[in-house]
């Protein structure tokens, strides 16, 4: 009880930004006892303990408990209470700890939970509880809550600061940002279409999550085959124009996994359809939008070529949301870098040297220097 008392007595203190010699005044008793305490040279009588916890506004356990022991019991005690009666009793928690993250961030994933007028009441509560987050905790997953919370409930100058400050969370969130505020502006329309753009930049995030096939070129050939099967699908059986760039990518990486395996013709004629679609990929304007296909995965959205980003139209005007990370899909990929690098691109060292490798390598060289130009 000792080591714990006198971490939570200094905790408290502090909490409530008073000095000891204030908290020895409130509690009738020397400035060298409640230094005593804090110090663990000693402890308060137990007679004293009703005395100090209601000062605080604990109880006498969570005087003698650890703060995060008694926040981890007040957040599991939730679990059963619907989400209004979950938040209140998080919020009276916060008042009693206002810097333990782990309430504050559970608070944060309750109020997202509520529906939009039961949020007006406890916005700029909120709002208050994820400005300390931000500035305080180094927990990304938190951050990352508390900046989605705040950008969607704040005005549009308090979004702009928000974004200056959280540069990362707002590239890597915008469109589901942008989709909750005009969808609590009862734009509809207009978020559905930003929900549209995210799911393009997640299905892309799937379609480049890394597979670990380095030295498994038997399971990459199978996985960039079925990739590539999927973007036949989104155009309900042909590549999407706007997918054309990714595709070409896929088809490098399956002709050096081809190549992995010993399967030359395949790998060559693999890699001869990734040349063609790079010629054709340069062939088409700067700027032309491109459609994704399938309207009930991706909408109206068009990629713009040789830029990036997503556009899509909205009451008769376009729309346009920018990513670096959409980079494969509006400028294409180069076969010349790739089958010229050492690192990386392994598999198509068993046929490097041999005539037919050299030949496409020349086609592959002549469309770079065209696209450098």
């Amino acid at each position: 009880m000792k080591l714990i008392i006198s971490e939570k007595i200094r905790e408290c203190r502090t909490m409530l930004g008073i000095t000891q010699e204030q908290l020895a005044k409130s509690l009738g008793i020397s400035p060298q006892s409640v230094s005593k305490w804090e110090c663990g040279d000693g402890y308060p009588d137990i007679t004293m303990l009703p005395t100090i916890a209601n000062f605080f506004g604990i109880t006498i356990d969570e005087l003698l408990q650890k703060t995060g022991d008694v926040c981890n019991e007040a957040i599991s005690k939730t679990i059963n209470l619907d989400i209004k009666e979950a938040l209140n009793f998080l919020l009276a928690y916060h008042k009693k700890y206002p810097k333990n993250y782990p309430i504050m961030h559970n608070i944060v994933v309750r109020f997202r939970a509520l529906g939009e007028n039961e949020q007006a009441e406890y916005a700029e509560r909120v709002k208050e509880i994820c400005r300390k987050l931000l500035d305080g905790c180094g927990n990304i997953e938190y951050l990352k809550k508390a900046f989605l919370c705040l950008s969607a409930i704040c005005d549009e100058d308090e979004l702009q600061k928000y974004v200056s400050e959280q540069k990362i969370f707002y590239w890597q969130n915008q469109y589901s940002i942008h989709e909750e505020r005009a969808w609590r502006k009862k734009e509809r329309e207009l978020s559905r279409i930003y929900c549209d753009m995210g799911r393009v930049e997640a299905m892309l995030d799937y379609l480049e999550h890394s597979t670990r096939s380095a030295y498994a070129p038997e399971r990459g050939v199978k996985i960039f085959e079925e990739k590539l099967k999927l973007l036949e699908y989104f155009g309900g059986g042909e590549t999407p124009k706007g997918w054309l760039g990714f595709e070409e990518r896929l088809k490098l990486i399956l002709s050096a996994s081809l190549f992995g395996c010993g399967k030359k013709e395949e790998g060559y004629r693999a890699l001869e359809e990734a040349i063609a679609l790079e010629e054709k990929w340069q062939k088409i304007p700067k700027g032309e939008l491109l459609p994704l296909g399938n309207e009930a995965l991706f909408g109206k959205t068009y990629v713009k070529s040789k830029d990036f980003g997503l556009t899509a139209e909205y009451n008769g005007k376009y729309i346009s949301a920018f990513s670096s990370g959409l980079s494969v899909l509006t400028l294409g990929s180069s076969a010349y870098r790739a089958m010229t690098r050492k690192t990386g691109w392994e598999w198509f060292n068993s046929v490097r040297e041999e005539p037919r490798f050299f030949e496409l390598l020349a086609k592959a060289e002549k469309l770079y220097k065209a696209r450098e130009e």
